[in-house]
């Protein structure tokens, strides 16, 4: 949940489950790391990634000695500059945003097959909670990609004031023919642009 402040600085309390090498590789750094040292490691890692300028307040992962279950992360990030007042309403960028070309090597074409040897399940449910009187709105709008057994998809709804976005990204290994490596690059841009949703927070009159 991320809460809006009337100067457009919000705190986020956040939830996250992971899964797979990326709950395997969390879960090996954070247990040779004392506490201090966690919320060291994660803000410098992750939360600097989540929302530039993110400020970790609370950090908490739980189960470290459980290699079979999911690894769920649990903290708190004040965001001082999250909506940019403009004209009486103020605009700002869902963190989370994804960098699966970046992440992939972002090259268009190849002479040979690749490989994507991984598994990510990855589920993200945010909410965006405006200042007493005002309303959360977005232009963007629910949507879907696809390749061979991968997806990214984003859906958007509105409650109350409030603004509700899911985002999920389902990464399955899977082998990729040199005519087929465009396709794959463009899904991946595209699930890159599904985890990028612009706000805006105006009066509820508006």
């Amino acid at each position: 949940m991320i809460t809006v402040g009337d100067g457009g600085e919000a705190t986020a309390r956040v939830t996250e489950l992971l899964t797979g090498n990326d709950a395997a590789a969390w879960r090996a750094d954070l247990r040779a790391a004392t506490q201090e040292e966690r919320e060291r490691l994660f803000a410098e890692d992750r939360a600097s990634r989540i929302a530039p300028g993110a400020q970790l307040s609370h950090f908490a992962a739980t189960p470290l000695d459980r290699e079979d279950a999911p690894l769920e992360l649990t903290y708190e990030l004040a965001l001082p500059s999250f909506a940019r007042p403009q004209s009486g309403s103020a605009r700002g960028t869902l963190p989370f945003i994804r960098s699966l070309v970046r992440d992939l090597g972002g090259r268009p074409s190849r002479r040979w097959p690749a490989v994507l040897a991984i598994h990510y399940d990855d589920s993200i449910a945010i909410t965006v909670v405006p200042p007493p009187g005002r309303i959360v709105r977005t232009a963007d709008s629910d949507g879907r990609a696809q390749f061979s057994q991968c997806s990214a998809s984003r859906r958007i709804t509105e409650a109350g004031g409030a603004l509700n976005v899911r985002q999920e990204l389902r990464l399955d290994a899977v082998r990729i023919a040199p005519e087929d490596y465009r396709a794959f690059t463009e899904f991946a841009a595209a699930a890159d642009d599904l985890s990028t949703v612009e706000i805006e927070v105006v009066d509820r009159a508006e």
